[in-house]
């Protein structure tokens, strides 16, 4: 009965990080259009879309690490780290503008940190191959 669990469980996560692929393109998909009819829109209207490109980045990469058969190779790893520093790492001095640049230095740091623990810990690809 528990190997049952475990293995819907494991399924169930497989499928929930395939779903959070799903989501992103999607969701890019539609910023695409926004921004090829930006002209047509209202600029309120196509800067509250713009800030959907962070949720389609969270999603893929959530995606990538929790499906990506290269997840835990040192390259994916080097990739997901610079992205999610870099990300996270302007957002926080964008809206801290007045800051000292550390603050941001600070941030990227600690994104990086969460990617490698989740890369390596609850979210480590457990393939066949």
């Amino acid at each position: 009965m528990l190997a049952f669990v475990l293995l819907t469980a494991s399924v169930v996560a497989g499928l929930l990080a395939v779903a959070l692929g799903i989501v992103a393109a999607e969701l890019l998909a539609a910023l695409a259009i926004a921004n090829h009819y930006w002209r047509k829109l209202s600029h309120r209207f196509w800067r509250r879309m713009h800030y959907l490109n962070f949720a389609v980045w969270a999603l893929a990469l959530g995606h990538g690490l929790a499906a990506g058969t290269d997840s835990t190779t040192p390259w994916a790893l080097a990739l997901y780290l610079v992205s999610a520093g870099a990300v996270v790492g302007l957002t926080v001095r964008r809206a801290l503008r007045s800051a000292p640049l550390v603050w941001a230095g600070t941030a990227a740091l600690v994104a990086a940190e969460l990617v490698v623990v989740l890369a390596l810990g609850p979210l480590r690809h457990h393939g066949t191959g």
